[in-house]
């Protein structure tokens, strides 16, 4: 009877073992297939964060761009015209009267 009795332990024993492994695994696909989605949306947004950056390094580019059209004698020549209302010698202005 002891034989029995050792034969059902080992094979509750064995079953208690493959319960645990398969919930393990279990939890183990979850975490993986969580995992793949984080990483297909970090995939995106660093996609995203290129393109943004692409674009900033082309405004940059603008900026640096006007920055030294800012220091120039045309710039500031224009400037004058607009703002000031200033002329230059000896040119003529032509103005649109009030009606």
């Amino acid at each position: 009877m002891t034989r029995a009795v050792s034969g059902k332990k080992k094979t509750s024993a064995r079953l208690y073992i493959f319960i645990v492994i398969a919930l393990l695994m279990v939890v183990m696909v979850f975490q993986l297939v969580s995992l793949s989605r984080k990483q297909k949306s970090y995939s995106m947004e660093e996609k995203n964060l290129r393109k943004e950056l692409a674009l900033e390094k082309v405004k940059s580019e603008e900026l640096k761009d006007y920055e030294a059209y800012t220091k120039t004698e045309e710039y500031i020549e224009n400037m004058a015209r607009m703002k000031g209302g200033l002329v230059k010698e000896n040119e003529i202005v032509f103005r649109e009267g009030n009606k």
